[in-house]
């Protein structure tokens, strides 16, 4: 009932799509040790109460909310299992099935070319995790519609957040960044769109 309630209520206020995992709670990384999935028929459930929500909104396979189906069987039960969800996903009505960790190249492409598992495959390349690392060509080779690429942001961030503290704190009175980024951050951020809507009701 909570992911029916979850699924319609991202739906209702504009989501293009919802990921819907097999995970006991509380969830871990994907590549991080301990992950534990919950049993075989609840997760098949899980998705079927997600598709049906999808459904019942009227938009269907076709025009809903994009239901991606996430199993993280792999780690603790083997690729066989992860598979076997993958293709009940599937059956239950997920646009996209997610196979989460394979531990090689083999194991990508046997996920990627896996028929039963539906059309759209995704594929995660956490840069340095489970999963060998390939491009996007490949990738679509293989039989994957999508990729996530988790850290590069993050990681990015965090090093140029560090590079920035570590100026500051040798030197703050020569500060580099110009106008056209604040101006940036600004419309980034909202602002200029915030001001606009004030005029409106001023």
């Amino acid at each position: 009932m909570n992911v029916r309630r979850t699924v319609a209520t991202f739906a209702r206020i504009g989501a293009a799509g919802i990921m819907i995992e097999d995970q006991q709670q509380p969830k871990r990384c994907g590549h991080a040790k301990g992950k534990s999935v919950i049993p075989f028929d609840r997760a098949v459930s899980r998705i079927r109460a997600a598709c049906d929500a999808r459904d019942e909104l009227g938009g269907g396979r076709e025009n809903g909310i994009v239901i991606i189906a996430r199993t993280d069987a792999r780690a603790e039960h083997g690729l066989e299992e992860a598979l076997k969800r993958a293709r009940a996903f599937r059956e239950a009505g997920a646009d996209v099935t997610f196979v989460e960790a394979p531990r090689s190249l083999e194991e990508l492409e046997r996920v990627g070319r896996d028929e039963g598992s539906g059309p759209y495959k995704m594929a995660n390349m956490l840069l340095h995790g489970h999963t060998p690392n390939l491009g996007s060509g490949k990738l679509q080779e293989m039989g994957f519609a999508l990729a996530a690429y988790p850290f590069d942001l993050m990681v990015s961030s965090i090093a140029a957040m560090n590079d920035t503290l570590k100026r500051l704190k040798a030197r703050d009175d020569d500060r580099d960044y110009a106008k056209s980024q604040v101006e940036e951050l600004w419309d980034v951020a909202g602002f200029n769109r915030y001001y606009e809507m004030e005029k409106r009701y001023s």
